[in-house]
């Protein structure tokens, strides 16, 4: 891989163009596409409307950055063990868990560092400023808040402590091949990469428990699968894929039921025209998991009126609108389903903290 090349903010392009018609066409045609590769590189990030997209031209670039990070995807993911832990906990903060979920991992993967709590920088802060730039251009804030992401790794790193992540990974190229772009463009793209795995896995985990929620028949055929392959004795493996069709199709349905991002900007190759997104593989196969678990430890059903004891029914069409949809903020019922699903989660507790506090 050549490295990461530009950061392209499409406002400061548009005007370049004299015209926002133009800088959109650049963004949504193969040929566009093939126009930024050409000028900034093999990743690059594009500014659309309030958000922001990484575009990575390159499957040995989605190698390097991505696939090879996968202990954290491994059949007993810990931060998926710590999710459900939570869960176990403080079931009613699903909401906020979803996301400090969503966000450690991503975390881990860009910077090094995971989410602890939902006082640590890489929630707090990092969801503050997101929110911020979904209401209106926050450059200065993002800029703040990715230097302030970047001092912390360079403190760490002077300590001795390198981290397998990507940050790290490109630091150590550039001190050897020197710097293609500015520290803030490198900063920001870290960032943007950040936001972009952190917001499309919560996004996504939180529609999956508003569709189980809403269908619980869904759930009775599924921990039917679940318990003729796991029992109660463990939780499902990623091994237990292929035994495990039914989790598969819930998990596939999601994705088409309310994909996460509905722009259909098209994927594309240098030569060729269209392919699959190269990420695609971790992303469904981390879905995968996070589904099956859940599944398997928890029962989901729509809330209970406090006064009348009936059934508040969810609405499916309650999402945000923006070029990442989220289902708006709702409530459901969490229980585990039984004491030895409860136990199971406990006893890996201890060894998925082990594993992450290498990321503290």
């Amino acid at each position: 891989m050549e490295g990461l090349d530009k950061f392209v903010d499409l406002q400061k392009l548009a005007e370049n163009q004299h015209s926002i018609a133009a800088a959109a066409a650049i963004t949504i045609t193969a040929y566009g596409i093939y126009k930024l590769l050409q000028q900034y590189g093999k990743i690059f990030s594009l500014k659309v409307g309030p958000g922001n997209m990484i575009v990575i031209c390159d499957r040995k670039a989605v190698y390097e950055l991505i696939d090879r990070k996968g202990s954290i995807y491994s059949d007993r993911p810990p931060m998926a063990v710590l999710y459900m832990n939570r869960l176990l906990e403080e079931p009613e903060n699903f909401y906020t868990y979803s996301r400090l979920y969503a966000n450690s991992v991503a975390a881990i993967l860009a910077w090094g560092f995971r989410a602890k709590d939902t006082e640590s920088f890489w929630f707090k802060e990092v969801n503050a400023m997101i929110e911020q730039k979904r209401a209106f251009h926050m450059r200065d804030y993002m800029d703040r808040t990715w230097g302030n992401a970047r001092r912390l790794v360079e403190e760490r790193r002077s300590r001795g402590d390198a981290r397998s992540c990507m940050i790290d990974d490109k630091l150590d190229e550039y001190a050897k091949k020197g710097w293609p772009m500015s520290d803030v463009a490198f900063n920001n793209l870290f960032g943007e990469l950040m936001e972009a795995g952190a917001d499309t896995t919560a996004n996504q985990i939180l529609t999956l428990i508003l569709a189980l929620a809403m269908n619980p028949q869904i759930q009775v055929r599924a921990r039917a699968e679940l318990d003729a392959v796991c029992g109660t004795e463990r939780a499902p493996l990623f091994s237990d894929f292929d035994k495990l069709p039914y989790i598969n199709a819930i998990v596939k349905e999601g994705l088409r039921w309310r994909p996460t991002s509905d722009l259909g900007l098209p994927h594309t190759v240098t030569k060729g025209g269209r392919r699959i997104c190269p990420g695609i593989h971790l992303a469904e196969r981390s879905m995968w998991r996070i589904a099956a678990k859940l599944l398997w430890a928890f029962e989901f059903a729509e809330p209970l009126d406090p006064a009348t004891g009936k059934v508040q029914h969810l609405d499916p069409d309650a999402y945000t609108s923006s070029n990442l949809v989220c289902p708006l903020p709702f409530k459901v019922r969490i229980k585990p389903r039984s004491e030895t699903h409860v136990e199971i989660i406990k006893k890996e507790v201890a060894g998925a903290m082990e594993f992450l506090s290498q990321y503290d």
